[in-house]
């Protein structure tokens, strides 16, 4: 079995005593600005591991070398799979999420609301416009939920979407439909002209599709 050389980039506690400053915000830049090995303690403090180099032993060309990012929770990230869901996605913003809430101590139930008012005053301070974004987000979220052949909420006040125009008249199209197809096939055959067909091609192009609605094999 390969052995390995791991360097793992984690985060810890420096101690840096006796810094100058007017305010604890600039004594705080002073000290980021040091080398680590100018503190005076340099300790774990039950912090992530945000990422890894690991070298293959034996490897003296460093060929095999490979970075490894890391999860919050510890594990590894894994490559982003062919086909995304949107249980992945909910994932992913559950380890976002619990990752806010080990560092602002915040309660579950507020998180959310939180995290959002932060990321206000982030995109505030950073020139990002939060509401381009947020209905940016908004606009991917609901196009999601129909890949997965899901009709996507409302949004506040706004008229139905599509897919909700569409799943709220599917039951009155269908039984049309269904009528339709019985008024073609009582009828003498007869030819629409504009549309290069017959009554009984449209009438089993109806029936096609009523099968395909109601899970159910064309025949």
């Amino acid at each position: 079995m390969p052995t390995y050389t791991v360097h793992l980039y984690r985060e810890m506690r420096l101690v840096f005593p006796g810094i100058e400053a007017v305010t604890h915000e600039e004594a705080a830049r002073i000290a980021s600005g040091k080398e680590t090995y100018d503190a005076m303690t340099i300790e774990g403090c039950d912090g992530l591991d945000y990422s890894a180099v690991v070298d293959l032993d034996g490897d003296e060309d460093y060929d095999s070398s490979q970075p490894i990012l890391l999860r919050a929770d510890g594990g590894e990230i894994e490559p982003t799979p062919d086909r995304l869901t949107n249980r992945m996605r909910a994932a992913w913003a559950e380890a976002a999420l619990s990752v806010f809430i080990q560092h602002t101590g915040c309660d579950r139930e507020d998180a959310l609301g939180d995290l959002l008012c932060d990321l206000m005053h982030w995109s505030e301070q950073n020139d990002f416009d939060f509401d381009l974004a947020l209905d940016r987000a908004q606009g991917h979220f609901e196009a999601e939920i129909v890949e997965e052949g899901e009709v996507p909420p409302p949004r506040p006040g706004a008229s139905p979407t599509e897919p909700q125009r569409f799943r709220s008249a599917a039951t009155p199209l269908l039984a049309a439909l269904t009528q339709a197809v019985a008024a073609l096939n009582t009828a003498p055959r007869f030819t629409v002209p504009s549309l290069d067909t017959d009554s009984y091609a449209i009438a089993a192009l109806c029936d096609r599709a009523i099968a395909k609605a109601n899970g159910r094999r064309p025949a």
